[in-house]
C-alpha cells in the first residue's frame, strides 16, 4: 500500500489537471497510463502470491484428501447420517 501511494497521488493530480483539457485528449493518456500503471500491480502482485498460492493448494489438496478418507469410512458416515436424525448439534 505504501508504494502505491505515490503513483495514486500522482495519477489522482493528473486526472484533476485533465479537467482543464476542453479537447478531452489528456484524459485518454491518463486513462491509457492508469491502465498500464494497474497492470504493473497486477503482474508484481501474482508474482510476489505465486508462493503462498502454491503453498495454499498444496494444503488444500491435503485437506480434500483427508475429506475423502473420512468419507470413506462406514462407521463416520453412519455418525453423519444419524447425527440430524436425532437432533444433534452444539448447544
Amino acid at each position: 500500500m505504501a508504494q502505491e501511494t505515490p503513483a495514486a497521488v500522482g495519477l489522482t493530480a493528473a486526472a484533476t489537471a485533465t479537467m482543464a483539457d476542453p479537447a478531452g485528449l489528456s484524459g485518454e493518456a491518463l486513462g491509457q497510463a492508469e491502465l498500464v500503471h494497474q497492470q504493473e500491480v497486477w503482474q508484481r502482485s501474482a508474482a510476489e502470491d505465486a508462493p503462498l498460492y502454491g503453498q495454499f493448494s498444496a494444503q488444500a489438496g491435503q485437506v480434500m484428501a483427508q475429506a475423502q478418507q473420512l468419507q470413506s469410512n462406514p462407521r463416520l458416515r453412519r455418525l453423519m447420517q444419524l447425527a440430524p436424525e436425532k437432533h444433534c448439534d452444539n448447544r
